[in-house]
């Protein structure tokens, strides 16, 4: 039903649609003026729609037309003026004193002490609704977030600790060698020549040819090692205590070691013991067993 003309509702109604068609002529939606002047859409709408004051109140309703209209470049201080004009105000209430009859004796009846009306509890309106979806949407990448910065500096304690460790961890020296002469041997007359051929001389292979290598490493503490077999790299890290690492070559293996006294090797099922001590980079494993490089 339309309003009639000159009413309060009218005005309302009025100034909401310039809002609109001063919306409309600079082709702006109405999610794109809630987005740059940060009111809510619902607001916005109740405005154009001339139910500003019934939905929000006139104190709201002046503020955010007041907004709104600066936005949009329209004047809408007269409707401000004709609300502060017809906006009822409350009356402060007035205390009556009931009469009384003055008594015969020279001493005055009090008169009774009327108590201050109660003021109504204050109550909260938000003028705006709660996007519960995007706040939810919104919380979602913050705590997948925060798991990520909380992981990544445990990691990073962890491996500051284990840094710190392997630091003050005190050299090892290798324990000094006694070097006595030998005594000096008889001479021996001179051997007669052998007839069997050089081969006969060379030890006999730990593994038996045509077997594949299969090099087994324990360490007793943490070490950190290079592995190569048949040339190629297949390790280079840090062996911790308590694991077990296998490998596999046709013909040798080429290991380089920061601590070959925590190492024990084990190639085919032989026992091949610690590689020495200290730091050994020219180690090599073949079917004869365990030898150092020079």
């Amino acid at each position: 039903m339309a309003e009639r003309p000159g009413t309060q509702q009218h005005k309302h109604v009025m100034i909401g649609e310039r809002l609109r068609a001063s919306r409309e002529q600079r082709n702006i939606t109405l999610e794109e003026a809630a987005a740059r002047t940060k009111i809510h859409a619902s607001v916005l709408e109740a405005l154009e729609n001339g139910e500003m004051v019934q939905r929000l109140g006139s104190f709201y309703a002046k503020g955010f037309l007041k907004k709104y209209g600066a936005f949009l470049g329209v004047d809408v201080q007269p409707w401000l003026d004709d609300v502060s004009r017809t906006t009822p105000t409350a009356a402060a209430p007035v205390v009556r004193t009931p009469l009384h009859a003055i008594p015969s004796t020279p001493k005055a009846t009090p008169e009774p002490v009327t108590a201050p009306p109660k003021k109504p509890p204050f109550q909260w309106t938000i003028p705006w609704e709660i996007d519960w979806e995007w706040m939810r949407r919104a919380a979602m990448p913050a705590a997948v977030a925060l798991t990520v910065v909380i992981a990544g500096s445990w990691t990073v304690k962890a491996a500051a600790s284990a840094w710190r460790t392997r630091a003050a961890r005190p050299a090892r020296i290798a324990p000094a060698v006694r070097v006595t002469a030998a005594p000096q041997a008889t001479p021996k007359p001179p051997a007669q020549p052998q007839t069997t051929s050089p081969s006969s001389n060379r030890p006999s292979p730990l593994i038996k040819a045509g077997t594949p290598l299969t090099l087994t490493v324990l360490p007793k503490r943490d070490v950190w090692m290079r592995v190569q077999a048949d040339g190629k790299i297949v390790f280079q890290n840090v062996l911790t205590v308590g694991t077990a690492e296998r490998w596999r070559a046709t013909e040798r293996f080429d290991l380089w070691v920061g601590d070959a006294d925590a190492l024990t090797l084990d190639l085919n099922g032989h026992d091949l013991g610690a590689p020495g001590r200290g730091v050994q980079k020219n180690i090599a494993i073949t079917r004869e067993g365990l030898r150092l490089k020079p």
